[in-house]
This record gives structure tokens, C-alpha cells and sequence, in this order.
């Protein structure tokens, strides 16, 4: 901000600082509120991007005792976490970036979230103990995860790796959850609800704004991030 400022001032601009100031009461009010919305579902609290802008140490450090698990976006901010005292359950969404970040995923005990051929790859090579493993499937965001199609095929060769000791789950996201009249939802989460039957495995497809529009999509996770901190995630 400092240097956006001196930045601003050089060019002739002004500015004007602006400080949000998050209320620990207030967020585990939005935390108990979305429980009490999505029971028997369990929640992993995203706190990545630094908390949303307002201090992942101070925030995860707030909700830890109060949800399944943490969201965190990399192998960095789960190191924070660890280096700050946080014994959570960790979930590492965008899963690693390089195998080099795998020895850490190991002794961090992260859960790991995979989503692309490499780290399939990866871990086949990789021997330390892998926590809990989720897998993403791509069911029309085009960002992250395997085909549809190609997901069984995911869960066979994870089972086939001796390090991976925990549990599999699914995860998915939907493309236009934040327009709940999007034709496209329905047919996405078919597809998953379908993947969901065939695997019989734990999931987790709602994000913030999922969770209020398709509570037949709650299925045993949920992942709220913006509504945690007071924020409507829905466009209407």
C-alpha cells in the first residue's frame, strides 16, 4: 500500500487508505449460521488469499476450533499456518505446483487435492505418507480437475499407492453457483451427483454460493469462503 501510494503521489493523484476490520465474534456467527444451514455437512473454511485480505494466521487462527478443516490455496500458506500453532486439518486446494512440494505435503501432513495428470505422476515416484487425498473433477468451470470421464480411472490408480493411507474424497465446483438460475448448474451437478453414486466416496461441490441456492448439493463437505466474512457470494 505504501508503495501504490508514493506511486499515486507522483503522479499528482490522492488517495485514501481503506481498513476493514473483521469482528471474531461476527465470523464465528457466520460460521455457526452456515452450519446450521447446511447440517449434517461439514465445513472447510477457505482462508486462502491471506484470510481474504484480512490475515490468514488471524483468521484461521479463530475458526480452526470451530470447522472440519482449512482451506489454503499454497504449500506457503500452509506453512504459515503450521509455523503459527495450528494443528487443523489442512487442505491444500490448488494442490502442488512442483513434486519438490510433495516431501512438504508429507511432513506438514497436509491433505492434498489432485487435479491434473502430473500429480499422478508425481506421487506415483513420491514414498512419504500422504494424508487425506481429494480429487477434483472438472464438471464445466475449465479451470482445474480431470474429465468426468476420467475419474474412475483416477480413484483405481490412487488406490494402487501404498503411501496414500487416509481417505479419498471428490470435489467439484460449480461454474455459475453465484447465478442460481443458470440452466448450466442442473446439468452440472448431475454430472457430479452421478459421480457421487458411482464412487460412493465422501464429496464436496458447494462453495459460498452453492450452499445457499442448491442444498440438495450438500452433500458431506462444504466450502464457504466469502459468506464467512460477511460477504453475499450470490450476483441476483
Amino acid at each position: 500500500m505504501k508503495i501504490l501510494g508514493q506511486t499515486l503521489q507522483q503522479q499528482g493523484l490522492q488517495y485514501r487508505r481503506a481498513i476493514a476490520n473483521l469482528s471474531s465474534m461476527a465470523l464465528r456467527a457466520n460460521v455457526n449460521a452456515i452450519k446450521d444451514l447446511a447440517t449434517p455437512a461439514q465445513v472447510i473454511a477457505m482462508v486462502k488469499a491471506n484470510g481474504y485480505g484480512h490475515g490468514i494466521r488471524s483468521v484461521a487462527g479463530r475458526l480452526a476450533d470451530h470447522v472440519f478443516a482449512l482451506g489454503v490455496a499454497s504449500v506457503d500458506e500452509a506453512i504459515a499456518l503450521r509455523a503459527h500453532g495450528i494443528q487443523s486439518k489442512i487442505i491444500l486446494m490448488e494442490g502442488v505446483l512442483c513434486r519438490d512440494d510433495l516431501p512438504l505435503v508429507s511432513s506438514l501432513a497436509l491433505d492434498l487435492v489432485v487435479h491434473d495428470k502430473a500429480h499422478l505422476e508425481w506421487l506415483a515416484v513420491h514414498r512419504d505418507p500422504i494424508h487425506d487425498v481429494w480429487v477434483k473433477v472438472d464438471i464445466g468451470m475449465g479451470r482445474l480437475g480431470f474429465f468426468p470421464e476420467h475419474i474412475r480411472g483416477v480413484f483405481e490408480q490412487l488406490r494402487t499407492f501404498s503411501h496414500v493411507r487416509g481417505t479419498l474424497r471428490l470435489l467439484g465446483h460449480l461454474s455459475h453457483a453465484d447465478s442460481p438460475k443458470h440452466p448450466i448448474n442442473h446439468t452440472q451437478i448431475s454430472v457430479f451427483s452421478n459421480l457421487v453414486k458411482h464412487l460412493q466416496v465422501p464429496a464436496s461441490l458447494c462453495n459460498s454460493a452453492a450452499i445457499a441456492s442448491f442444498p440438495q448439493c450438500h452433500y458431506d463437505f462444504i466450502r464457504p469462503g466469502i459468506s464467512l466474512y460477511g460477504a453475499s457470494p450470490i450476483d441476483e
